[in-house]
């Protein structure tokens, strides 16, 4: 027996049952909710939340893969969900269909902290798109793992930084900690070549203060000193002269 209703609220006298729609009828009637499931004929184009529990079809073994990879699923979504679902899913359905490699392009859960942050405008949650397009007749909740995808946000996208961008602060930051990192190498080489080649040329420099120079880094760096020379470092320089 099948009861008329204007909305979901009309089956709630009947456990387990919501109002679905009927052809050439501006009323509905109060159907067992694995139709609901099944059919997405519900009269206001959404399953009612009391009807989650009743999936049909759904199984332990659905994954996430096949949820991403639902090339048909995506697509009725893509053309039908077009301001009726919110746009995370609309951006997740045009993903799956944009490339039909069947590699999988989905990405639950968060985003890695304090680099990136979450594109809330890529986040489809899996709740809200199955109570109006069923995946595998499943309707998501917590009770049978989101359809088998694990959790209740996924972001379809070609990689991971469409769903979770670097942060602008960090990516900055990150730059000139490199780039003041890169400064500093360069320097440290640049002095190095610079001592290897007064100690090098100590005996050639005609230039006192050059001279003097390469005296003291080689008795400031005994062990390059006798590498480069083949030699223990040369003494210290004697003192000047006092002037009269």
């Amino acid at each position: 027996m099948s009861y008329s209703c204007a909305n979901h609220a009309g089956c709630s006298s009947v456990s387990g049952h919501y109002c679905a729609a009927v052809v050439n009828s501006t009323t509905g009637s109060c159907r067992q909710c694995e139709e609901c499931a099944q059919w997405s004929d519900a009269i206001d184009s959404v399953c009612p939340s009391s009807c989650a529990s009743a999936n049909v079809g759904s199984k332990s073994s659905t994954t996430a893969e096949e949820l991403y990879n639902a090339y048909g699923y995506w697509s009725r979504v893509r053309d039908e969900g077009r301001d009726v679902i919110a746009v995370g899913c609309l951006k997740s359905a045009e993903e799956a269909t944009r490339v039909t490699s069947g590699a999988l392009k989905g990405r639950k859960g968060g985003c890695a902290p304090v680099f990136t942050k979450k594109a809330v405008s890529r986040w489809c949650q899996l709740d809200e798109l199955t109570l109006r397009y069923p995946f595998n007749s499943c309707i998501a909740t917590a009770s049978n793992d989101y359809c088998g995808v694990g959790e209740k946000a996924v972001c379809v996208a070609n990689s991971y930084y469409d769903c979770c961008p670097l942060q602008k602060g960090v990516v900055a930051g990150v730059s000139i900690a490199v780039g003041i990192v890169l400064i500093i190498v360069n320097v440290l080489i640049c002095r190095s070549c610079y001592t290897r080649k007064l100690i090098k040329r100590m005996d050639v420099w005609s230039d006192p203060a050059v001279k003097q120079a390469a005296m003291r880094a080689s008795m400031k760096h005994p062990k390059l000193s006798m590498r480069i020379r083949g030699a223990a470092p040369a003494p210290a320089p004697a003192p000047a002269p006092d002037q009269p």
